[in-house]
């Protein structure tokens, strides 16, 4: 089964894309408010408003779409981020959405095709390159996986949790060393117990496996 490991996009510091009513900017902004809180439910309750007032409304459809996702609700998810880059061309946020989503589906050429549409359209995007590295490791692509987490890890070498997937694919090549290397930098970056969010999961994983390797 495969896995996508979910943070919280970016463009929840965007208003929404046109002129909208002043009423619908608050209540996406209460939108945003509460993916902050992780409040799943009333985030997706906030877009779903927005879209009632205003259906074409982009940035709610890939908000929403990333909320259902996040919920495990995979179709739906597909059809909203489909919608965002309908109603927006070059939505690079709401493609590497529905990459994850594809993969989800275990859809994995829709995916890359998805991945490699957001690098295009932002290349010094961390995570349109993680997005690349994860389909291609389901792929068994490994060294074309380390190219593009390597590539994420260059543009946001502060993210505990790049490092981690960078480190487990390289430990998967028997790349131990450098494997270590990524694992320990990411408990640097994120200790066990700091914070609890999706950094942390990432940094336990890291630790557990590291203290594998060093015995």
């Amino acid at each position: 089964m495969f896995c996508t490991a979910l943070t919280l996009p970016a463009q929840t510091a965007k208003q929404p894309g046109r002129a909208v009513s002043t009423e619908t900017q608050l209540i996406f902004q209460q939108g945003i408010a509460a993916l902050k809180e992780r409040n799943l439910d009333a985030a997706r309750a906030a877009f779903e408003k927005v879209l009632r007032l205003s259906p074409a409304n982009a940035e709610a459809h890939n908000l929403l779409g990333w909320v259902l996702l996040a919920q495990g609700q995979i179709d739906s998810a597909v059809v909203e981020c489909s919608k965002a880059i309908r109603l927006k061309p070059g939505f690079a946020e709401a493609h590497i959405n529905l990459a994850n989503a594809f993969v989800q589906k275990h859809d994995l050429d829709g995916a890359l095709r998805e991945a490699e549409t957001a690098v295009r359209l932002v290349p010094n995007n961390p995570d349109a390159h993680r997005i690349v590295g994860r389909v291609l490791s389901f792929r068994r692509d490994l060294p074309g996986a380390t190219a593009a987490l390597k590539k994420a890890v260059e543009l946001a070498p502060e993210r505990a949790e790049l490092r981690d997937e960078l480190g487990s694919v390289l430990a998967q090549q028997a790349l131990y060393d450098d494997a270590t290397a990524e694992f320990r930098k990411a408990i640097e970056l994120q200790p066990v117990g700091r914070r609890h969010d999706d950094h942390a999961d990432g940094a336990r994983r890291a630790h557990a496996a590291y203290g594998t390797m060093a015995e």
